[in-house]
């Protein structure tokens, strides 16, 4: 049986910032490919696993590279916070490293569009019924609720 594993650099958003925010980490992960890679960093602790655009890059890399990115992460101040309590004591400018996910609220505010037009189409139907009963022509009315 060989290992034919592969390094990739996984960069992903991680929480505990507020919903329609994110801190963009990147992970070293061994795995026979990207799309295994992505999958394992998906559910790395602190990572907004739900989220289904949770992963932002996956990129393979040698082993220096992988080093590097291992050793960042062990001095990140952020990955060994145990609680969101904690992670505000321990960083002082968190402000800086959070990063706001217009997807998500471009994503609320076409919702938002989509049912102020339905009430107002709604509305409208409401009105022409009103008036077609007005004039005495209530059998077109049900034809437009």
């Amino acid at each position: 049986m060989t290992n034919n594993n592969k390094l990739y650099k996984v960069t992903v958003k991680c929480g505990h910032v507020k919903k329609n925010n994110y801190i963009p980490i990147t992970f070293a992960i061994k795995a026979e490919d990207g799309k295994k890679a992505a999958a394992i960093a998906r559910w790395i602790p602190r990572v907004k696993h739900h989220n289904k655009n949770a992963v932002l890059e996956c990129v393979e890399i040698d082993f220096n590279e992988f080093q590097e990115i291992n050793a960042i992460n062990r001095n990140n101040p952020y990955l060994k916070c145990s609680s969101k309590q904690e992670q505000r004591h321990l960083i002082s400018d968190i402000d800086k490293l959070i990063v706001s996910d217009d997807e998500q609220k471009r994503i609320k505010k076409q919702q938002s569009d989509r049912i102020q037009y339905i009430l107002k189409k709604q509305k409208i139907e409401l009105l022409w019924t009103e008036k077609l009963m007005q004039l005495g022509r209530e059998e077109y009315s049900y034809q437009l609720i």
